[in-house]
């Protein structure tokens, strides 16, 4: 492996955790991008360690963020969430 777009085991994860994971997976996606190969040879095991903990949702379920806001509008009409906001 020549650099972190090689690796096919975790360049699909890491820009899901770059486009959708919470502001510390998406710190962690953005910094094992930008690193050379040894610095990315490091942090590859703490990588596997949280694609494992927080794996890429299927395509048809909703990310645990926007499950969250529905749970938390649920039954709230527009001009409560303008009053809200």
């Amino acid at each position: 492996m020549c650099s972190v777009y090689e690796d096919v085991e975790l360049l699909d994860w890491l820009r899901w955790a770059d486009e959708h994971g919470s502001g510390f997976l998406r710190a962690i996606a953005e910094a094992s991008m930008s690193a050379d190969l040894p610095h990315y040879l490091l942090l590859r095991p703490v990588l596997l360690e949280l694609k494992r903990e927080w794996p890429k949702p299927a395509r048809d379920s909703m990310c645990g963020r926007h499950r969250l806001s529905r749970r938390l509008f649920a039954g709230r009409n527009l001009g409560d969430l303008h009053e809200m906001g």
